[in-house]
């Protein structure tokens, strides 16, 4: 009865996942905490939806209309799993030397040639000027005007991905529109790709679209290496993004987050395949 209790992850109701799912669960969490990518609650139900949907395990419909797991499911989820806590993080600081370590481990385990490692990085791109350029006026002159556009202005993601030898993929649009048109995009070079979801930011919905987007234009696969180094921007640590790595053979290396404190090697977080 003891050996039978220790195994069990039930408390009195029926559990979405397995005891080795379960398991595999806590493992993600814990690695993810470990390398400074600890999730919240909330990326805890969101995480749970899309490994529910991965493995096939069936879960209550209102899952599906709010694209994440329950408060319920969490909670017995903590109370099922006391190695578990919700903690607040200290910050730790950038530390150079740790994220070269982890590059020189991985290029020792796998010599990537220059064409086969890329740098990827977002910026926001303002549709109208935010901040005015200094203009020749009247030496003496207290005050200088300028026509400024009325319009609002929105601002558009903008992902790229350049490679050690000076390559680079066509551009990857973030729009914060609802529904993506094609009035967006008239004048975007060969190969751009422009997505929609409302925010105009990169969030685990959309990464995975720019990860098929850099494997098309990269070739990246399995008999072909690539790394691809990128920040530690939470969106990045999908369950489908790292699959999508995983079976084209990239291995994602993240920059240390900028902070205060000394870190540790382990503190760079590396999914290699």
């Amino acid at each position: 009865m003891k050996n039978l209790l220790a195994e069990s992850t039930t408390m009195g109701t029926k559990t979405i996942f397995n005891i080795e799912q379960e398991k595999a669960l806590i493992s993600y969490i814990l690695q993810t905490s470990d390398i400074n990518y600890g999730i919240s609650l909330m990326e805890l139900r969101k995480l749970a939806y899309e490994f529910a949907r991965k493995v096939g395990a069936s879960y209550p419909d209102p899952w599906n209309d709010n694209q994440q797991a329950s408060k319920d499911w969490q909670l017995a989820f903590m109370k099922r799993h006391k190695n578990l806590s919700l903690r607040k993080p200290e910050q730790v600081s950038q530390n150079v030397d740790a994220f070269f370590a982890n590059l020189s481990s991985v290029r020792g385990k796998m010599p990537f040639e220059p064409h086969r490692i890329w740098n990827m990085d977002e910026t926001g791109c303002p549709t109208v000027p935010t901040r005015p350029v200094k203009t020749i006026a009247r030496k003496g002159q207290k005050q200088v005007g300028s026509s400024t556009s009325a319009e609002k202005g929105t601002n558009v993601s903008l992902a790229l991905a350049v490679s050690a030898s000076g390559q680079s993929i066509p551009p990857f649009f973030l729009f914060p529109r609802v529904n993506m048109k094609e009035i967006f995009m008239p004048h975007a070079s060969h190969g751009a790709v422009g997505v929609a979801n409302g925010s105009g930011y990169m969030n685990s919905d959309v990464f995975p679209q720019f990860m098929r987007h850099f494997i098309k234009h990269t070739g990246a696969n399995a008999d072909s290496p690539t790394m691809l180094l990128l920040d530690n921007h939470g969106s990045h640590l999908s369950i489908e993004a790292i699959d999508l790595a995983l079976d084209h053979g990239i291995t994602l290396l993240s920059f240390p987050p900028k902070c205060t404190h000394k870190m540790q090697p382990l503190d760079v977080a590396v999914f290699a395949p």
